[in-house]
């Protein structure tokens, strides 16, 4: 095992054919050319008999509540369709919702509303001075969205994990069922 460090528009100079695992947990939306990163990991991991796997821990569009401005997007199903586009062949991309409506108020009401500033209200972290309302809250939050109490979709998830395998089962058709899924989902609450 190596650990190796690089900008976004250096990555490809640190993965030499001994890399084989790339994980990244929320820098993605603060790199100002995203799509540019996912296209020079593709280029270096998507070589024939190369093995690798990607999981990248994207903030959802309604981040923005949670965190307050910061980086330079949210993810939503068509920018999450741009990123994947260097794999269309040759990649298996999965995409992965975790928490959902229940964990998102529950982090609002317990951690911080950054919505709640402009209403007035400041939402205090409650997680130290109330460690067991806020555990018997976010496990009875993770319980409902897993169960599928209210639907999750890429927008109303509160954080989305983007997987990427290249070599390991050999290539299936581009658009994965969990991202169709998603787009209809979505689609059909827009309307």
């Amino acid at each position: 095992w190596r650990f190796l460090a690089a900008s976004a528009e250096n990555v490809d100079r640190v993965l030499d054919d001994g890399v084989s695992l790339v994980i990244s947990q929320s820098p993605v939306e603060h790199f100002r050319n995203d799509v540019t990163f996912f296209e020079l990991l593709a280029d270096r991991l998507q070589r024939p008999g190369r093995r690798s796997l990607q999981i990248h821990l994207l903030r959802p569009q309604s981040m923005w509540r949670q965190w307050g401005p910061h980086g330079y997007r949210g993810y939503n199903e068509y920018n999450i369709a741009r990123v994947v586009e260097p794999y269309r062949s040759g990649s298996q991309c999965r995409l992965i919702v975790l928490g959902g409506p229940a964990s998102n108020r529950v982090h609002r009401t317990h951690i911080r509303d950054y919505a709640s500033r402009f209403m007035g209200r400041r939402v205090k972290d409650v997680r130290s001075r109330q460690p067991e309302a806020y555990t018997t809250a976010l496990t009875e939050a993770i319980v409902a969205d897993a169960n599928g109490r209210e639907r999750v979709g890429v927008r109303e998830a509160s954080f989305v994990a983007l997987v990427i395998e290249t070599g390991l089962d050999g290539p299936i058709p581009f658009e994965t069922r969990c991202l169709r899924a998603a787009r209809r989902a979505d689609f059909a609450r827009d309307r």
